[in-house]
């Protein structure tokens, strides 16, 4: 993926940052947020992306997870409110393989599945392109660390 122009330095850094010790921690983060941000539509808001990487990360360690999770997982956020409130639906709708009335273009990256132990409850999985995007954001974050 290419990454837009670096900032050209115009003088010497004078200063040490505060933050000078998390600079590799720092890139990680970036690096993953410039994937996330150009590869999904621009409506696509953080918590959504939040959503995929938490279903990615139960499924990667092996947990089955259902919508209702999300919420539990994800907790409230620094005023108090749930990330994942009652719209908890739009949440992760844009990023499922199927059509919706609100996302006629899914990203594509999600799918329901019935869980085979109880056929009320609907499981999230990757779909292929869901996994490969789950690999890129590894991937994003392990050549992070190396460049910075």
């Amino acid at each position: 993926m290419a990454r837009g122009k670096p900032l050209e330095r115009t003088a010497p850094v004078v200063r040490k940052s505060p933050l000078a010790g998390d600079v590799v921690a720092l890139a990680q983060v970036s690096a993953i947020l410039e994937l996330l941000a150009k590869a999904l539509p621009s409506r696509v808001s953080i918590r959504q992306a939040f959503a995929f990487v938490i279903v990615a990360e139960r499924l990667a360690a092996g947990h089955d997870i259902i919508v209702s999770d999300l919420k539990t997982i994800a907790g409230d956020d620094a005023f108090g409110n749930p990330v994942f409130d009652a719209s908890i639906g739009r949440s992760y709708q844009l990023l499922m393989d199927e059509p919706s009335k609100g996302y006629p273009e899914p990203v594509g990256w999600l799918r329901l599945e019935t869980d085979p132990n109880d056929k009320r409850r609907k499981l999230l999985r990757l779909t292929a392109a869901g996994e490969a995007m789950a690999k890129k954001i590894v991937k994003a974050r392990n050549e992070s660390q190396h460049t910075s």
